[in-house]
């Protein structure tokens, strides 16, 4: 007698309508399985994209933080810069404005030594005697120790009487001083005023014009 042989699990049947029977169940059992298996295939794919996708966000996210690094960088970057040019112009300013009270200071400082230099020279002027001194002047230590220079004397005036100037015409010691004389007269001025502005003339005048010292 003919056996039939399955061939999943070698089991024997006497007829083939029966091997057939079994067969389907070994069949149900491997479509279970290969269920199975594309379940689980497909549960890890699914498993594996989920992590793709989260690996993609966390990049994502990554890159966004380091975008945002830049950017706060960056804008640290151009604070500091600006920074640097508000202590620059600071600097420049603080610069400037010193320069300026330095060149006050010096502009006060010189007007203060033109003013002491005036009042000096005025000082000197005032203190200065009607006649000249006889200057000594060294010429050689071991020869002549001394130079006596003359000068010539300039004549002065101790007082004119303009009373009678109206009857005749004197000689005066200079033109100019003629000129004053007749100044004087045409307007009448006092004898006092007269004599105050003839001092006033005396300062300010040239040492080659003689002047008397007196009106009266």
């Amino acid at each position: 007698m003919l056996n039939y042989v399955c061939s999943f699990c070698e089991r024997e049947f006497s007829h083939r309508s029966s091997l057939r029977n079994h067969v389907k169940i070994h069949d149900n059992v491997v479509n279970k399985i290969l269920q199975e298996i594309s379940e689980e295939i497909e549960q890890e794919t699914n498993t594996w994209k989920k992590e793709e996708e989260e690996l993609s966000d966390s990049e994502q996210l990554q890159e966004e933080e380091k975008e945002e690094l830049r950017e706060e960088k960056e804008e640290l970057s151009n604070n500091e810069q600006l920074q640097g040019e508000e202590k620059e112009e600071l600097n420049y300013n603080e610069q400037l404005g010193r320069k300026e009270e330095e060149e006050e200071e010096e502009e006060e400082l010189n007007y203060n030594e033109q003013l002491g230099r005036e009042e000096e020279e005025e000082l000197n002027y005032n203190e200065q005697p009607g006649e000249a001194a006889i200057k000594e002047e060294v010429i050689d230590n071991d020869k002549i120790k001394y130079l006596l220079l003359y000068v010539e004397l300039i004549q002065t005036f101790e007082s004119i009487d303009i009373s009678s100037l109206t009857i005749y015409k004197p000689e005066f010691p200079s033109e100019e001083f003629g000129d004053f004389i007749e100044l004087l007269t045409r307007w009448n001025l006092s004898d006092t005023c007269s004599s105050d502005i003839l001092k006033f003339v005396r300062k300010i005048c040239y040492d080659d014009i003689i002047l008397s010292l007196s009106v009266i």
